[in-house]
């Protein structure tokens, strides 16, 4: 089940990975603050999901906004990321 949704004024024009980096960082931050210690995250963007659970550090024009979440994760006692389809996501996108 869901237990949260938010949403976000940017205070810049972003492209389409920056905004679903920052939406990562956020879930993450979120978690975090709340104090769960067991999570799925679950996302449609398959580049921004298959990027959280990398080791490798991102150099890419995301890569520090990912870095900081990949970094907040190691906070949590257990979590685990999924990728789903656009279609299993349809409320994100309505």
């Amino acid at each position: 089940f869901v237990v949260g949704a938010a949403a976000l004024k940017l205070p810049i024009a972003a492209n389409a990975a920056t905004v679903e980096a920052i939406a990562a960082f956020k879930a993450v931050e979120t978690t975090i603050d709340m104090r769960f210690s067991y999570v799925i995250f679950e996302g449609d963007a398959r580049v921004i999901m298959k990027e959280l659970i990398s080791k490798e550090e991102d150099f890419s024009e995301i890569g520090q906004i990912l870095d900081k979440a990949k970094s907040l994760l190691q906070q949590l006692a257990k979590f685990r990321i999924n990728h789903t389809r656009r279609e299993g996501n349809k409320a994100a996108h309505e």
